[in-house]
């Protein structure tokens, strides 16, 4: 068993507790359960202050736990207060001091926490629940190993084919993570050859000009179903056969379709725009427009994080969800020559101060 699996056993991966990547984050119930704690005379406030800092403690496979130097820092206080806190928080039996079983420095003092946590689990279980608690009794059954709290459910890792491999590496580095994004969420209900031609339409049909890729990516895998490859190639035959069939004309019309039109005028009318201006220019109000964007970037990204909770990292799909909803319900009053969501939402909520692209085309 490697060191980094060993680390993963102390945080006991009960369901209500969030452990990220090198430290966890207690819930918000915690200092409900501290309180309880402390009035039933179990530990008191300042050994549980103890106990929370060892817990959220951000380790190492080298440190899984801070040092008694480190927690003397911490509270500013002398060695032998450290000493008698964490004797007594081991003494409750919710911490098992076993020196030296995990971590890298044998040294060190470790310990197992899983009663502390399987307590902290099962009372905020019965908390969410509407559960009567005694405390008193959590304990007791905690301590003599007849109650734990409620193991998370394992999220399988997503394992991408070699062909699927093979096709990202062949797409630039910031769509490849949009792709990366979107075949995870979608991994088990299309099947390789979809998720292969789907990232080929994307590629094929995607315009700066008239939008994001995220959000293109999001929509045409959310509407992607195993088979469109043969109805694409279907479609694409009746349509060669359809020509083939109409009777010859004199001079041979080449069909062009709406979106290649639309895309050949955009680029002549950016193209007429952008003559009026010194290349200097247009490079300055480019890196001005940049920044702008940015600006936006950031503030709808924080808007994100306040209103769900949540970060644009640890949720990708739920935040192109938002964004779209908030983009929808703005982009009337609030249109931008580029069609740009972050822009168009930071306008909607900031009407005093709005953003405005330099370059108009």
């Amino acid at each position: 068993m490697s060191q980094s699996q060993k680390l993963n056993l102390i945080y006991e991966n009960i369901e209500v507790l969030v452990a990220n990547s090198n430290y966890m984050v207690l819930p918000n119930e915690t200092p409900l359960f501290f309180k309880a704690l402390n009035d039933a005379r179990i530990i008191s406030y300042d050994r549980l202050m103890v106990a929370w800092e060892i817990l959220t403690f951000k380790h190492d496979d080298k440190n899984p736990f801070p040092s008694h130097e480190k927690l003397m820092k911490s509270f500013k206080v002398g060695k032998r207060a450290i000493t008698n806190a964490v004797s007594e928080i081991v003494k409750t039996g919710l911490f098992i001091n076993e020196k030296g079983k995990y971590g890298t420095d044998k040294r060190k003092n470790t310990y197992n926490v899983s009663p502390f946590l399987n307590m902290l689990g099962a009372f905020v279980e019965a908390v969410r629940d509407g559960r009567d608690i005694c405390i008193k009794e959590l304990y007791k059954n905690v301590v003599e190993g007849t109650l734990k709290a409620r193991k998370a459910k394992q999220k399988e890792k997503v394992v991408f084919s070699e062909a699927i491999n093979e096709r990202l590496a062949e797409v630039q580095e910031d769509r490849r993570r949009e792709l990366k994004n979107n075949i995870q969420k979608h991994y088990n209900r299309l099947d390789e050859e979809t998720i292969l031609h789907t990232i080929q339409k994307l590629e094929g049909f995607f315009d700066p000009a008239k939008g994001q890729y995220s959000t293109l990516a999001s929509i045409y895998f959310r509407n992607a179903t195993n088979g469109d490859k043969q109805r694409d190639e279907q479609v694409e035959m009746m349509k060669k056969n359809k020509q083939s069939q109409q009777p010859k004309k004199p001079v041979r019309q080449e069909v062009v379709p709406d979106w290649a039109e639309d895309h050949e005028e955009e680029s002549k009318r950016r193209k007429e725009y952008r003559a009026q201006f010194t290349n200097k220019q247009v490079e300055e109000m480019k890196k001005q427009d940049a920044e702008m964007e940015e600006k936006a970037k950031t503030f709808v990204n924080g808007m994100f994080e306040k209103e769900t909770g949540k970060s644009k990292e640890s949720d990708f799909m739920a935040y192109i969800n938002w964004l779209e909803e908030k983009y929808e319900n703005a982009k009337e009053q609030h249109p931008n020559p580029h069609n740009n969501m972050l822009v168009t939402v930071y306008n909607a909520y900031n009407p005093d101060s709005k953003l405005e692209y330099k370059l108009a085309l």
